[in-house]
């Protein structure tokens, strides 16, 4: 066996990883993890929800997501996965954003900013989110209502969404009805008695911006649209 010296080859190998700190020789776990961190750039699957910010310097909001990567050997493939969940394949996404969103299971792409990762873009969340919704029940001074969900383009914050009846999706699956609570920031939607607002068919969007009210808060849904009461359409 040859040696260095005094040193045989693992106390070479022992000094070189020391003084190094990495091993002359890469295992497979250390080629998998040069595909998965230490990158500025990179896909996340949400792994919680990510609310828009209410202050991009104090109401943040964090999730964890786990980092998509190129499938072993990376020069072989385009194809991507996720990596396993271990703490060194989770990253800790910060949204100052108060018009992004993403829901948990979504894929973002994020960046390096600093000491953070930041959302760049989601394939299932979206900037501006709107509802299409039915109110279940409403509050005349708080110009507020309790509404179901009937439809949506992109994504619901989870923070504003309140579970309730089961329902059938388009695959016939039973799933739990999406409520939310919706605000009139004008003053002149929510302004009839719960009895002739119940059932009623509007449009609200997700902003942010200063409430006509002290009690209603910064960011939420703001009704955009409703529709006036209706009799059922009779046969000529």
């Amino acid at each position: 066996m040859t040696s260095f010296g005094v040193f045989s080859p693992e106390d070479a190998r022992e000094i070189h990883r020391k003084v190094l700190g990495q091993q002359s020789t890469s295992s497979p776990e250390n080629i998998q993890r040069r595909y998965t961190t230490s990158a500025d750039m990179y896909y996340v699957k949400m792994l919680a929800d990510l609310p828009a910010a209410t202050n991009p310097e104090t109401g943040y909001t964090q999730a964890d997501g786990l980092i998509v990567r190129y499938k072993i050997p990376a020069e072989d493939t385009l194809d991507r996965e996720v990596a396993p969940d271990t703490a060194e394949n989770r990253e800790k996404i910060t949204n100052r954003s108060t018009s992004f969103s993403a829901n948990t299971g979504d894929y973002i792409w994020v960046k390096r900013a600093g000491s953070e990762y930041i959302p760049l873009h989601s394939s299932g969340g979206t900037s501006t989110p709107i509802i299409r919704f039915e109110i279940f029940e409403s509050d005349c001074e708080g110009r507020s209502a309790i509404v179901r969900v009937l439809s949506n383009n992109g994504s619901v914050p989870g923070s504003y969404e309140i579970y309730g009846e089961i329902e059938q999706d388009e695959q016939g699956q039973d799933v739990p009805s999406k409520f939310v609570v919706v605000y009139d920031k004008t003053g002149c939607f929510l302004n009839e008695s719960n009895i002739n607002l119940q059932d009623r068919i509007g449009y609200a969007t997700y902003l942010t911006g200063r409430p006509k009210y002290p009690y209603q808060p910064w960011t939420g849904f703001e009704v955009t649209s409703l529709a006036e009461q209706q009799t059922e359409c009779e046969a000529f």
